[in-house]
């Protein structure tokens, strides 16, 4: 018996202002085992000053042909008085696709949150579905905006 595979081995970089890059491998085997099988992982992640991130992340797969993968784009990011999030993620698996979307934000320090999230996806039937959620969150006591969190004393 004789195993003929391709082998590709992972990178990762992290310079001094926590910039990240990681790269993994494959495993291609041209003689063995049947089929083919690939794995492939990317995962990126930079600091953006001012409290900013931006991630990305892919991972792909092929088992036996089918070809499965998700991606990912996060990001945080401060704006004037507040904060801000998002989330984009692609994916494939089993022949079913999804598409989902976070997006959420505070501002004045806390005191008014909102969310908002959507996803797309493929049922069993093979049938889109898409789901919406959204959520707004702002408490105000005697005309005053407080945090949600904050205790309420009545005199």
């Amino acid at each position: 018996k004789q195993l003929d595979a391709r082998l590709e081995v992972a990178v990762y970089k992290k310079n001094i202002k926590g910039q990240e890059l990681t790269l993994a491998g494959t495993l291609d085997f041209a003689q063995g085992p049947a089929g083919q099988k690939i794995d492939l992982q990317v995962d990126a992640k930079y600091e953006l000053g001012d409290n900013g991130e931006l991630i990305f992340r892919a991972d792909v797969t092929d088992d036996n042909g089918s070809l499965n993968y998700n991606l990912m784009l996060e990001g945080k990011y401060r704006v004037r008085d507040g904060n801000v999030a998002f989330l984009i993620k692609l994916g494939r698996k089993d022949d079913k696709n999804s598409l989902q979307l976070d997006l959420s934000g505070t501002f004045g320090n806390d005191k008014v949150k909102a969310h908002l999230s959507a996803l797309l996806r493929q049922t069993e039937a093979g049938k889109m579905e898409f789901e919406v959620n959204f959520d707004v969150s702002v408490k105000f006591v005697a005309g005053k905006l407080i945090k949600p969190s904050e205790p309420v004393v009545v005199p």
